[in-house]
């Protein structure tokens, strides 16, 4: 019976997660719900996060999810474009935009607190091993990134790169499905959390290249900046 109600309890929570956690939405959506007026004050307050980070020293980033693109910027200038391949969002942000709270909550720029997950140190290498195997080299070996920039204001942005032959192999055999039922189990904590009156999280979730990838997280120490537009 133990065994049984624990099965109860986990299924409860993964179909938690699927219901509260996740995309659900995309910019071209969110876009479809605003009225004239929704439209200017977000684009106003855009705006004004951006010149909020051209004001100070440090290096920045803008993401503009309307047109896939991520810029590192310093003082206003863009030091490099990313090109994005997918952006998307969860219920929460939906109800932002629904609710005609989303100018107020991008009118100032997001500032990073922590880094979560398998997220390499953005001064090394995103790969490790000798090239020339024919020398008698190890096989290259590319590190993981996979996780989240959590930001202030409730604000996280998940992180998905293409998976490599190194990603498929960390979740293969007894060790990789373990890997697996964690993440799902953390994740469906996380919803029932925000269920019983924890705080709710603004998910967006990007897919990037491993190299610009790792030039935002090179470039985006903690403490630093990012103007959001949804």
């Amino acid at each position: 019976m133990p065994a049984v109600l624990a099965l109860l309890v986990v299924l409860g929570l993964s179909a938690l997660d699927g219901t509260l956690r996740g995309p659900v939405t995309s910019s071209r959506r969110l876009g479809d719900s605003r009225d004239p007026k929704g439209q200017a004050l977000a684009e106003r307050a855009f705006l004004n996060a951006q010149l909020a980070l051209a004001a100070n020293d440090s290096i920045n980033i803008v993401l503009d999810a309307r047109t896939n693109q991520l810029w590192i910027v310093m003082k206003g200038v863009r030091v490099r474009e990313c090109q994005l391949s997918d952006v998307q969002f969860d219920a929460n942000i939906r109800g932002l935009v629904a609710h005609d709270k989303e100018a107020l909550w991008l009118e100032r720029p997001f500032t990073l607190l922590e880094r979560r997950g398998d997220l390499p140190d953005p001064w090394k290498p995103v790969r490790e091993g000798a090239i020339d195997t024919l020398k008698g080299g190890v096989a290259v070996k590319d590190l993981p990134m996979k996780g989240a920039l959590v930001f202030d204001r409730d604000l996280v942005v998940h992180i998905s790169t293409p998976p490599t032959a190194a990603d498929s192999l960390s979740y293969k055999g007894f060790k990789g499905m373990m890997k697996r039922w964690d993440e799902r189990l953390g994740e469906a904590g996380d919803a029932w959390g925000e269920l019983t009156g924890g705080p709710a999280t603004m998910d967006v979730y990007l897919h990037i290249s491993r190299e610009d990838a790792a030039a935002v997280l090179r470039a985006l120490s903690v403490g630093g900046g990012m103007a959001l537009r949804i």
